[in-house]
């Protein structure tokens, strides 16, 4: 058994995940993953607890506190990059979250200051998570999204046989099985430049544009493993394809993808139907 303190999480690289367990935002083994830390993480329970009716106040004051942000000449897209960066840039460092939420609260500590309506217990992790929730502000989809991962499962290289594109390839699938998507994307794209018509290739790094939220650069990609890809792996294409074409809004081109997908009575098939139904249900 893990010693508990209460001022310091026991497991840094996964309480980082709490952001994102908030906002929904983890496929299933990352939930399962955070909430068995939490039986564990007396620090990480009481921080989710704090964070609740605060992220709670905010959605329900969204439109004064923008209004607010705006009065005071703040740029709300150039607040969340840097909080987003400063907040990636320590999870690399695996340090705990009380540092973490430190170095941001001295950063922007004249945050504090503003003439904004917001309630007086928010902290500046509620601000991250605020920032967060607001990166799709009018995007009524991504609650629906599913950001599970595929399953993958690691090949052998072979020997000196192997070309320097296939090394890339295992060392970004490495990573993606870590959870580390941004680092296997280096990899991947530097794989798929060396070997262009890996229609499997593209597919994955295609997802982990999706999984890391970076969806025109998915969909870039993923269309192109559509045209690489056939039988399950250009389902699988597709049905990402689909999610990162709603990631960005547009139900134009995802909703004949998600059509295909249901027609074809094969893998994802009844994710696709579900999806469409809200799809029809939003747009109705």
């Amino acid at each position: 058994m893990k010693s508990r303190r209460k001022n310091e999480c026991i497991a840094p690289e996964v309480g980082a995940l709490v952001t994102q367990y908030e906002m929904g935002q983890l496929s299933d083994e990352e939930r399962n993953r955070f909430e068995e830390h939490l039986m564990e993480c007396d620090f990480c329970r009481q921080e989710l607890g704090e964070m609740l009716p605060i992220i709670s106040s905010m959605r329900r004051h969204k439109a004064e506190i923008l209004k607010g942000l705006h009065k005071e000449g703040i740029s709300f897209e150039s607040l969340r990059e840097r909080l987003l960066a400063l907040h990636q840039a320590e999870q690399v460092k695996k340090r705990s979250l009380g540092y973490i939420w430190g170095k941001i609260s001295r950063g922007f500590r004249t945050f504090g200051r503003p003439r904004i309506f917001v309630p007086a217990a928010v902290v500046v992790t509620a601000l991250l998570l605020f920032v967060t929730l607001l990166h799709h502000p009018e995007n009524p989809y991504l609650t629906y999204l599913s950001f599970e991962k595929p399953p993958y499962r690691p090949q052998k290289l072979r020997g000196e046989m192997a070309s320097q594109a296939e090394h890339l390839f295992h060392k970004g699938m490495n990573e993606y099985l870590r959870g580390n998507y941004r680092g296997a994307i280096g990899n991947l794209r530097e794989a798929v430049e060396k070997d262009p018509d890996n229609g499997t290739w593209w597919l994955y790094l295609g997802v982990c544009y999706y999984l890391d939220r970076q969806g025109k650069q998915a969909i870039e990609t993923l269309a192109r493993a559509d045209t690489l890809t056939q039988y399950s792996l250009n389902v699988k294409s597709r049905w990402y394809l689909a999610q990162a074409y709603l990631l960005q809004g547009d139900t134009d081109r995802a909703i004949p993808l998600l059509e295909w997908i249901r027609g074809q009575k094969r893998e994802y098939a009844a994710q696709a139907d579900t999806l469409l139904t809200i799809v029809h249900h939003i747009i109705r």
